[in-house]
């Protein structure tokens, strides 16, 4: 009885990791979807020219990296943590960032969520309810109306992966919501 435990289990696991890998190998395929027109799209009107030009290029770089897996204290395509993704996209720029949170959510300057850009960084607490210290980080692709579109490595089950969500309609995130910083 216990070989069949076994091999249920396995099947199980197997199926599990199949479908995150899915759930990510999509999220690699909507980097062609509209998404993706969001860098060229994005109202950058908070940002001098310089850095709307630097925003746009890491917005795009960023979503070239959609899917990759996330991996913990993941610093490169092989996988990435959340503080990796970041600090790598902006060292795709030429901005060398640290690549731990807390050390991220040190740097630039606080601005209001209703003046986020693309670009900016948002920040977020860990998972665990009790705590208010931060624990997550995605950079801002876009800003409109009501809607906060951010890239992220996402350590999440059901797709560990860098993946997109929109702040508003992601009830975990609005909850987990610390701040934004911009650094361009």
């Amino acid at each position: 009885m216990w070989w069949l435990f076994n091999k249920a289990f396995i099947f199980l696991v197997r199926l599990v990791l199949s479908l995150s890998f899915v759930a990510c190998e999509n999220s690699r395929s909507e980097s062609q979807s509209p998404w993706s027109s969001d860098a060229e799209n994005a109202d950058s009107s908070h940002l001098d020219t310089s850095s709307a030009i630097k925003a746009k290029k890491l917005v795009k770089y960023a979503a070239t990296l959609l899917g990759t897996p996330y991996k913990i204290a993941g610093k490169n395509k092989d996988g990435f943590d959340c503080s990796g993704f970041v600090s790598y996209v902006f060292k795709n720029q030429s901005i060398i960032l640290p690549s731990s949170t807390k050390s991220l959510i040190e740097l630039g300057r606080e601005i209001n969520l209703s003046e986020a850009a693309p670009g900016d960084i948002i920040f977020f607490t860990g998972t665990d309810s009790s705590s208010r210290e931060v624990g997550h980080a995605g950079i801002i692709v876009s800003v409109t109306g009501d809607s906060t579109k951010f890239i992220h490595s996402s350590s999440a089950k059901s797709s560990p992966c860098v993946k997109y969500n929109v702040l508003e309609l992601s009830p975990g995130y609005q909850r987990r919501f610390l701040k934004v910083k911009r650094i361009l």
